[in-house]
């Protein structure tokens, strides 16, 4: 006989799930993520991609933190059923090529950021705001965050007065440490101009700290004669638009490697791991600065973004997606030939100046970015005659023996001529004097 004692009580404490949720997430990532969501917007109001007129104003200090946007605002359902769901339901409203994939971006920036914020955002048919204060929120047994609304002028806004403001106040200790540290201003930069440099190209104005950011692009070498041009494959496979790209560029140690994106949004930069196909046994070599020259692109677009191999940070490869399993083969096979193409630079590197082909055709190579690239199946370049010795000079050895020792000297030596019989001669000199000949 068995006795029923009730249940147990398995739910997550808010306190552990707010820890769990920010702990492997770089505060660069993390406003990173934030600005995902801007882009998510843009995508909404702009399906054909062009943002023009639509920008992204992050500003910080010690104390504050802010990201505002004109694109489009967050609609009061998207709001209340998902947008701050810890998670994306399986029934929540796509967004085709979105870049917002795994429902967590928003609110784990916002708890890695302050205990303290506000999201207000204005729609062409309602304006509102969600004001949340952490610690408050952690002692209710509620997850639910309230919504208050905002007077909207006129009753409704013009697209370009949409938009959603979040400012995140009593900054946790990490921000605040971050924040004040200039270098990490640089670095955010960075990382914006590198992994969303697509966007910005298509239209989108970001700016921090009242700096516009301007796109990094990825560029190759290109030479029209002699011909210097990368392998290009693009195709599709299971509702996935894979372009790959692998060739040289400038010689750059910690430019080298792959460089992947979802949905135009860069997941890794210039990657020189087993992950991307370095060390493949028998096929590829481990990276050294031999191949500082290598450049790949991988490219994985889609309008549903969970068939794309990214993690839930964005900042690496999900290995286990089906897709990613097959690219990577076809990567380790681009490289092969761009790899062989570097050992013979190195070995054309050792060779007397005026004799060096291969460096002559990368100094003659221009820099191009991958939207002006030419289009070629495989990797190729004009592949130069072996350097000659050039001929030594020569000069003409005169004197006069007699006969009878000449013959003696040709029978010795084994030979017919007098010619010969000098040459063999001045040979044997060279040879017993010691003299190096090199």
């Amino acid at each position: 006989m068995t006795t029923e004692y009730g249940t147990v009580d398995a739910s997550p404490t808010k306190e552990f799930f707010v820890e769990m949720l920010t702990r492997d997430v770089r505060l660069a990532m993390a406003v990173l993520d934030l600005v995902d969501n801007c882009i998510d917007g843009a995508l909404r109001i702009r399906e054909g991609g062009r943002f023009e007129g639509l920008e992204v104003k992050i500003t910080f200090d010690q104390e504050q933190f802010s990201i505002r946007d004109n694109c489009g605002g967050i609609p009061l359902d998207l709001a209340k059923n998902y947008a701050f769901r810890f998670g994306r339901p399986t029934d929540a409203p796509p967004v085709k090529r979105s870049v917002g994939r795994f429902g967590v971006g928003m609110k784990r920036a916002l708890f890695k950021l302050g205990r303290l914020f506000e999201v207000a955002t204005r729609t062409e048919e309602i304006s509102y705001r969600i004001t949340i204060d952490v610690d408050d929120w952690l002692t209710r047994n509620a997850w639910d965050f309230p919504i208050v609304s905002m007077e909207t002028p006129n009753g409704s806004l013009r697209e370009a007065e949409t938009g959603t403001d979040i400012t995140v106040m009593g900054l946790t200790d990490e921000a605040i440490r971050w924040f004040g540290t200039p270098l990490n201003e640089t670095t955010l930069k960075s990382e914006i101009s590198r992994r969303h440099q697509q966007h910005i190209d298509n239209g989108l104005a970001v700016s921090l700290n009242g700096v516009p950011i301007l796109p990094s692009h990825l560029e190759f070498l290109v030479s029209d004669q002699p011909i210097l041009r990368p392998a290009h494959r693009e195709y599709d496979r299971d509702d996935v638009h894979v372009r790959l790209i692998a060739g040289v560029g400038k010689s750059e140690p910690q430019e080298a490697g792959w460089y992947v994106y979802c949905n135009g949004r860069m997941i890794l930069y210039a990657d020189r791991s087993g992950v991307t196909g370095w060390g493949e046994p028998r096929m590829t070599p481990n990276f050294h600065n031999q191949y500082a020259r290598f450049r790949g692109a991988a490219f994985f677009d889609s309008d549903d973004p969970t068939l794309l191999p990214w993690n839930t940070t964005k900042d690496g490869v999900d290995e286990g997606v089906p897709v990613f399993s097959e690219v990577y083969s076809q990567m380790v096979s681009m490289m092969q030939p761009v790899v062989r193409f570097l050992d013979a630079v190195d070995r054309d590197r050792q060779r007397p100046e005026g004799q060096r082909p291969l460096m002559q055709l990368l100094d003659h190579s221009t820099s191009t970015t991958i939207a002006h690239l030419p289009i070629a199946e495989s990797f190729i370049y004009d592949r130069p005659p072996p350097p000659t010795q050039p001929k030594e000079r020569v000069v003409t050895i005169q004197y006069q023996r007699p006969t009878r020792l000449v013959d003696l000297v040709k029978k010795s030596l084994r030979v017919s001529s007098a010619r010969s019989a000098g040459e063999k001669t001045f040979d044997y000199y060279i040879d017993q004097e010691g003299i190096d000949a090199t």
